[in-house]
């Protein structure tokens, strides 16, 4: 949903949409580049590695990720060989896209490693 603040008087900043990038972790260099991308579009980006908003040392990520997903108005996956890959290393994941486009059984249940960032 569009929303409008003005952090300075005089300066109206409109934010499009609250995203949610998905990708493999072998394409965090694409991924910041299109968090970049939707970032100076006027977009607010959630972006696991981002330094700024992402995932912080010793955060529980997993709550943080299901967090940002309901927090998002969109999701963009990024899919390469890569996201195929790490999926399919998997399977007892499901990802968001995939899943919560169909509405299936794990419906915006985040596709992440199970392993803590530190």
């Amino acid at each position: 949903m569009p929303r409008a603040f003005c952090p300075t008087p005089g300066h109206l900043e409109v934010v499009l949409a609250r995203v949610f990038v998905s990708y493999a972790s072998e394409d965090h260099l694409v991924a910041a580049q299109l968090h970049q991308w939707l970032v100076d579009d006027g977009h607010d980006v959630f972006l696991d590695q981002d330094l700024r908003d992402g995932i912080a040392l010793g955060e529980e990520w997993e709550q943080r990720l299901y967090e940002r997903l309901r927090w998002a108005d969109a999701v963009v996956c990024l899919i390469t060989a890569s996201y195929n890959i790490e999926r399919g290393r998997s399977a007892h994941r499901r990802s968001s896209c995939s899943e919560g486009a169909s509405g299936g059984r794990d419906a915006g249940r985040p596709t992440a490693s199970r392993r803590r960032r530190h």
